[in-house]
């Protein structure tokens, strides 16, 4: 369970955006980075965000926390072997749908929905169910509490539109939730993410207090199943980071996740 108290030294933090070519570039920083540290050494980056393509390296990361080196080889192996059919589905059939739902959607104003996404990405869901495991992640946590300005930030810079938040059942029992809303650097306060790696280092949280539940929610089949402290804590999210929460995960089952965007769950 996590420490109640929130941590009051300063943490590093990886940002990883999205892009096919950033991705790739963060591959070779990474395992760079790797190669320059002794062996065994645990992840250097307690705070790991990542969005798209980044989001893949970020998750690989996390599963593999205490095995930094050995984290960067398995993505360099991932990323060696990438083609288009292990992202998204390219067969014609699958093309030609897809096209003429977008067309459709366009010429109806609206009136027929847009697809989920613009191509189906079913096989990449697939490769990450190959080469990570999701449960180590959360055994990897340590005090788990969320940076929001980290988050605000790279949604803003990868243009994300919603939030999967993820492991939500490991706060019941809390009585209160910590939330990173601001940083201080230098004295000054301020909830702009630091664009300078000095600054960064000099960064202190400043922590918004919130309150916890004491119920257990791996049961939970949907939103209204949650606790009125678990609708809060969702809500304040969403208006930190400026995004809507789409998707809640109450456990490591798939059964536990309780999709609130309906147009993820649509298929074509």
């Amino acid at each position: 369970m996590p420490d109640p108290k929130p941590p009051n030294q300063p943490k590093t933090a990886i940002v990883l955006p999205g892009g096919g070519a950033r991705g790739a570039f963060q591959v070779g920083v990474l395992k760079a980075l790797a190669e320059h540290l002794p062996k065994g050494t645990i992840n250097p980056f307690p705070i790991i965000s990542g969005t798209s393509a980044g989001a893949v390296n970020a998750v690989v990361l996390a599963a593999k926390a205490r095995r930094f080196r050995v984290a960067a080889a398995e993505l360099e192996h991932v990323w060696g072997g990438f083609h288009c059919d292990h992202v998204y589905r390219t067969d014609g059939w699958t093309m030609f749908k897809s096209s003429v739902r977008w067309m459709t959607s366009i010429i109806s104003g609206g009136l027929v929905k847009f697809p989920p996404s613009m191509l189906d990405n079913s096989p990449l869901r697939a490769l990450l169910s190959r080469n990570v495991r999701f449960p180590r992640i959360q055994t990897a946590l340590d005090s788990g509490w969320l940076d929001a300005v980290a988050i605000r930030y790279t949604a803003r810079l990868g243009g994300v539109d919603g939030l999967c938040i993820m492991l939500m059942d490991v706060l019941s029992g809390l009585d209160e939730l910590h939330i990173c809303t601001a940083y201080e650097i230098d004295g000054q306060q301020t909830n702009v993410f630091p664009s300078h790696v000095d600054d960064l280092r000099r960064v202190k949280p400043i922590y918004e207090t919130v309150s916890g539940w004491k119920e257990e929610i791996d049961g939970a089949q949907s939103y209204d199943d949650l606790p009125a402290a678990a609708h809060a804590y969702l809500d304040r999210i969403a208006e930190l980071v400026g995004c809507p929460v789409d998707v809640v995960s109450v456990g490591p089952g798939r059964a536990q996740t309780i999709v609130l965007n309906e147009s993820l769950t649509q298929t074509s």
